[in-house]
């Protein structure tokens, strides 16, 4: 198992050097409960929420046998890269080999210390799945100020990718970007066009 975390358009990225030895998928739905009268409490069905992943492990600090690529310091670059791509709040694509976890993910926590006499790093990383409903409401906004048209849907692809490094519509089960878009209820496709629906 590789765990390879990728940004800019997969241009930059880490290996992780050692694996964890355990790693937690949290996937959960925001169903609500209410007490009705005569009826008691029921359960109000919510929309699936985002996907949240830990991992924790840590950057070796001289180069074992067991390590997973080249050795790097572990401040010089590891820490350096994640630090900023946490502070820049990029979108990070998080490759699990051996596993289903393909996807986009935002990093939300990021820790790290030494724990020991060894000066190897541990951390601890924190990632939220990439909000759909966040993605959709930027695509509505961008054709709004476009005038509510947009000849080419190579502009929306261009403003997903500036905005949410490697994006890809294949993380939301869509093979194309036009597929992406005809499932949003504000957009109109029809060609290589793109329009917002008259309410």
């Amino acid at each position: 198992m590789v765990i390879h975390i990728k940004w800019n358009n997969d241009k930059s990225s880490v290996m992780l050097p050692v694996n964890p030895e355990s790693f937690r998928l949290t996937d959960s739905m925001t169903n609500t409960s209410v007490y009705v009268h005569n009826l008691g409490e029921i359960n109000l069905k919510g929309k699936r929420a985002l996907q949240s992943i830990t991992l924790e492990s840590f950057f070796p600090c001289q180069n074992y046998g067991f390590l997973q690529g080249q050795f790097h310091n572990p401040y010089d670059y590891y820490i350096k890269k994640l630090d900023k791509v946490f502070k820049e709040n990029k979108t990070v694509h998080l490759i699990i080999t051996e596993t289903s976890i393909n996807g986009y993910f935002t990093i939300e926590e990021f820790e790290y210390g030494h724990e020991d006499m060894t000066k190897d790093v541990a951390y601890l990383l924190r990632e939220d799945q990439l909000d759909r409903e966040m993605i959709v409401e930027d695509i509505v906004n961008f054709i709004k100020d476009q005038g509510g048209r947009i000849e080419n849907l190579s502009a929306i692809n261009d403003m997903l990718h500036s905005k949410y490094s490697g994006f890809d519509t294949k993380s939301y089960g869509y093979s194309r970007l036009s597929s992406f878009l005809r499932n949003i209820k504000e957009v109109k496709v029809w060609g290589n066009t793109v329009s917002l629906r008259k309410k």
